[in-house]
Order: structure tokens, then C-alpha cells, then sequence
């Protein structure tokens, strides 16, 4: 396998309404297709993943990894991806990155300041969270991530912090403050340049009894938990 900056990498995410895979060798994105779907991932996914290969001119066989977005989100994006990613993977006797949802949307965001709260939309006014902070050029999770009601989730974001969301404009012109506020989509292209930066870290070969990392029940609306 190629180490590092030489890797083959297929990353796929299906953590929200956003459908992408993204093809990169090293830090150059060779190929990606994402678009915004509306329970349409199982039927998109596939020809999205046909399309980008096609595109670089790869095989799953040319492929080092397979990295997905492992989590919170959506529990059928995250089902549709993760067994995608599964079969990928085994077909071609690759290595897998699970890469936590908010982390990659925290690193593929630009924002100003120390510290970030991000915040990804579920459904009605319940929302994941997670604050970071920079570290030597990556994002340090500061706590586990959350799911609540927005009125709860709310009052975990920092005064000062920049909050990156996806989805939650509504609920975020309730909030008296003037923070830096910076709209950032999940996306394929994000979850390959972490699983590049932190493969030493987060790749796994033994996948077989890998789960989605939903952190809220079906039943969710109570405090985070």
C-alpha cells in the first residue's frame, strides 16, 4: 500500500442530505460528484461512485482506502454509506477510514478564532454539536458530540466561538450575539482530506462490525446526553 501522500483514496459521504464521493490521490482531488437529495443516496450512490472512477480513470482495484463519514447524521444516509463503503472495500481487499461528520466539517471549513461549534441539522429543531479548537494545523475535539432540542443544544455555543452549521440558518437568528457564523455543507472532499491528514490514526482493516456512530437513539428531542 502507499503511505501518506501517495495514497488512492475513495471517499463517500451520506451523513445529511448530501450525497458525495470523491476520488483524491494524496492531497490533489482527482474527481468528486455531490448533490443535495432528498432520500435518494441509495439509488444515487452507486452510479456517483461509477462516475468518479470513470472519471480518474481508477479502479476499485487501484485503490489504497476507502474513507466514509461514519457519524452522527442522518441513521439511513449513515446506513446507505457505511455498507456502500463495506463492499468497497472488500471487493478490493482495502483498508477503511471511518471520519467522524463534525470533524470533517470542522477541517473543511475556514474560520477565524481559537474555537468552533458545529452544528449539524437532524430533523425539526434537533441538532448535533461539537466544539473544537485548532491544533497544530487540525481541529481538536474539545468534547463528545451531542443531539438535542436547539433551545438545549444553544446554550452549549461559546459567545466568542465561530459556529459552523449545515442547515440550521433559522434556528441561528434566535441567537442574540454577533459570532462569526460560516455555512459548511458535509462533504466527500472534506472526508478525504481528513482521512488523509489522520490515516495513521483512524484507518481500520478489520471493518466487519463497524457501525455508524448515530450518538442519539431514534427517540431523541430530551437533553444531550
Amino acid at each position: 500500500m502507499r503511505r501518506g501522500e501517495k495514497l488512492r483514496l475513495l471517499a463517500i459521504e451520506t451523513a445529511s442530505s448530501v450525497c458525495g464521493v470523491a476520488v483524491a490521490e494524496g492531497e490533489k482531488v482527482i474527481a468528486s460528484r455531490e448533490e443535495v437529495l432528498e432520500r435518494e443516496h441509495a439509488e444515487k450512490l452507486p452510479g456517483f461512485c461509477r462516475e468518479v472512477l470513470s472519471e480518474s480513470g481508477l479502479s476499485v482495484h487501484d485503490l489504497d482506502v476507502v474513507a466514509v463519514s461514519i457519524g452522527p447524521g442522518s441513521f439511513t444516509g449513515l446506513r446507505i454509506g457505511l455498507s456502500f463503503a463495506k463492499g468497497i472495500a472488500f471487493s478490493g481487499d482495502l483498508a477503511m477510514v471511518p471520519v467522524p461528520t463534525l470533524l470533517a466539517m470542522a477541517e473543511g471549513a475556514s474560520f477565524d478564532g481559537e474555537m468552533a461549534d458545529v452544528c449539524l441539522r437532524s430533523h425539526k429543531e434537533i441538532v448535533y454539536h461539537q466544539r473544537f479548537s485548532r491544533g497544530a494545523g487540525r481541529c481538536v475535539a474539545e468534547e463528545k458530540p451531542v443531539c438535542g432540542d436547539w433551545a438545549v443544544v444553544s446554550r452549549r455555543i461559546g459567545e466568542e466561538n465561530t459556529i459552523i452549521h449545515f442547515r440550521c440558518d433559522d434556528l441561528l437568528d434566535r441567537l442574540d450575539r454577533s459570532a462569526p457564523v460560516v455555512q459548511h455543507a458535509p462533504s466527500a472532499l472534506a472526508v478525504a482530506g481528513v482521512a488523509l491528514r489522520r490515516f495513521d490514526e483512524l484507518a481500520i482493516t478489520d471493518y466487519h462490525h463497524l457501525e455508524p456512530d448515530y450518538i442519539s437513539s431514534f427517540k431523541t428531542g430530551g437533553p444531550p446526553r
